[in-house]
């Protein structure tokens, strides 16, 4: 054997011993991601009869804080004063805005509907000031929450959301809040990320481990509250509502509602700088969950990173089929849970979308993580 020869035999000795590694480290980074599309994510199922029990005669306070968005609230506010359940009332929280918001609801408050203006008394920065004030003077224990730039669905969201509190160990309810596509990339993406936060702090709960709810679209009973839940984080833009729940949430007081009567659809950011303060504003309050949360969000983030990342080593390495093999192996084994999920939560996107959006996870995560070393000063 020449020495030429026996240089290109250790050569392909390496390579193949490096393939055979990386082989390893892919498998066991596709295991972890099917656990979780077939343990968690797949935890999430149609609601059972047991869940649309009759509450009609429980009274609910529906909360709005709003700063300066007399426009949505134009636009969405019949959606809400036309719900079917009878027993709310409905409280728009003007955070000291300066387009004419209180004038326009007060005509509204006149005009003997559910609809009540409170003015916030102090002006803070953030959101949680304006929602812990709306708390105190709302008439109801069961308080449900959204935004100005919302609208429910149907006319039985608040029935809907109500009815997912069939047990009298339910304090909590979490909902779905979907973001409306316009047809450009950006806002299929904010639908696509927003479908799979969703997917995750949903079936969470399911599993037991409720971490978070969004603020456009969560029901709970405010005797659950401490003094200082909401404010405890005053100085976060973000956690009115994912904060909260983390203090309050627990396997036993939580239920999920994926009904499609309950969803509240909401706008997705038009403009890359919208969308990435708003990201960020999320992203700031990472950090404060609790460790375990913490650790099953970033294993999942991780693995996603790693797949692809082993993925492109392989590719680099000159073992093509080896990493299309994998690829593919891997969209075969999850396509079930994702097409089931995509109908549960009427998710825009078609399995064709989700190949490009599955692999922009990767820069996402990547880019974000670096949002919990630098929180947002608060801002509405």
């Amino acid at each position: 054997m020449t020495l030429n020869n026996a240089i290109i035999l250790a050569n392909r000795t390496n390579k193949s011993r490096i393939v055979n590694q990386m082989t390893v480290f892919i498998s066991i980074i596709l295991a972890i991601q099917l656990f979780y599309w077939y343990y968690f994510f797949s935890a999430l199922s149609q609601p059972s009869e047991s869940e649309t029990s009759n509450q009609t005669k429980k009274s609910i306070s529906l909360i709005v804080c709003t700063k300066d968005e007399i426009a949505n609230l134009r636009k969405n506010l019949p959606y809400f004063t036309t719900q079917s359940h009878e027993n709310h009332e409905i409280i728009i929280a003007d955070d000291f805005s300066t387009d004419g918001t209180s004038d326009f609801v007060k005509k509204i408050d006149n005009e003997k509907t559910s609809v009540r203006l409170y003015k916030v008394n102090q002006n803070k920065d953030g959101k949680k000031q304006a929602l812990k004030e709306a708390m105190a003077v709302s008439k109801h224990n069961l308080v449900l929450l959204s935004d100005a730039d919302c609208k429910p669905l149907t006319n039985r969201w608040i029935t809907s959301m109500i009815n997912s509190m069939n047990n009298p160990h339910i304090k909590i309810v979490l909902g779905y809040s979907p973001q409306r596509t316009t047809g450009s990339f950006l806002t299929k993406w904010a639908h696509f990320e927003t479908w799979l936060t969703a997917i995750q702090y949903l079936s969470y709960a399911e599993r037991g481990q409720p971490y978070m709810g969004v603020g456009r679209n969560l029901l709970y009973d405010k005797t659950l509250l401490q003094e200082d839940t909401i404010s405890k984080y005053q100085d976060y833009s973000s956690g009115d509502d994912d904060l909260t729940i983390m203090q309050i949430a627990t396997a036993d007081n939580t239920a999920v509602n994926i009904d499609p009567d309950s969803f509240v659809l909401t706008e997705a950011p038009e403009t890359l700088k919208s969308y990435l303060r708003q990201k960020r504003r999320h992203y700031s309050t990472g950090g404060l969950y609790k460790l375990k949360h913490k650790l099953l969000l970033g294993t999942y983030s991780l693995s996603q990173i790693l797949f692809f990342g082993l993925l492109a080593l392989m590719v680099f390495k000159g073992a093509y089929l080896f990493a299309l093999g994998f690829y593919l192996l891997r969209l075969l084994l999850i396509s079930a849970p994702l097409q089931k999920l995509r109908k549960l939560l009427q998710a825009e996107f078609s399995f064709m979308d989700f190949i490009l959006l599955d692999f922009l996870q990767v820069p996402y995560y990547i880019f974000f993580s670096l949002a919990v070393l630098f929180p947002q000063k608060n801002a509405w």
